[in-house]
């Protein structure tokens, strides 16, 4: 429990653009996490690790953490974890201006969206592709996955909404 407070803790200060803060936090969540064995976790704090050293502008560490996630998800089948990296990775080629390394991720993470239905995630899925193929100057793709990203974020827009005014009422 005291693992996913400070894990709690650490994004907190990431969002807050404390990214100092946020690894003492998240290394401590890491090394409560191995103590109990808690390898599916270790690949979410991992993910988190990469962010930090993203904003950081410490990438070749940010990569270290991304790929170790990565390979912690893909062993322990954590395939929310996996959707993260890769959406994570698809980001952060875009920002290198990596134009087949940010297609490959964005593509990746579409088919484990997919594989898992997991509607949140599709949104930033088809505007990671967006990204990816406008980078890639595919602009024909790109606006497919663009109004795919609007037509998926309005929808979910309006299911929160409908979803508050019941719980209103």
């Amino acid at each position: 429990a005291l693992g996913r407070i400070s894990a709690a803790i650490g994004t907190m200060h990431l969002k807050n653009g404390q990214p100092d803060s946020a690894l003492i936090m998240l290394r401590y969540a890491i090394t409560a996490s191995e103590k109990v064995g808690n390898v599916k976790y270790i690949s979410t704090l991992m993910n988190e690790m990469g962010r930090v050293y993203i904003q950081k502008n410490r990438f070749d560490s940010a990569s270290v953490y991304l790929y170790t996630a990565e390979g912690m998800a893909f062993e322990t089948d954590h395939l929310s974890s996996l959707v993260e990296t890769h959406k994570i990775l698809t980001n952060y080629y875009i920002q290198q201006g990596r134009k087949d390394s940010s297609l490959f991720y964005a593509q990746m993470s579409l088919d484990e969206v997919m594989s898992v239905d997991r509607e949140a995630n599709l949104g930033i899925v088809y505007e990671n592709l967006f990204r990816a193929y406008a980078l890639n100057k595919q602009l024909d793709s790109a606006y497919k996955y663009q109004g795919l990203a609007l037509t998926t974020k309005d929808s979910l827009f309006n299911e929160k909404i409908k979803v508050l005014s019941e719980y209103q009422n």
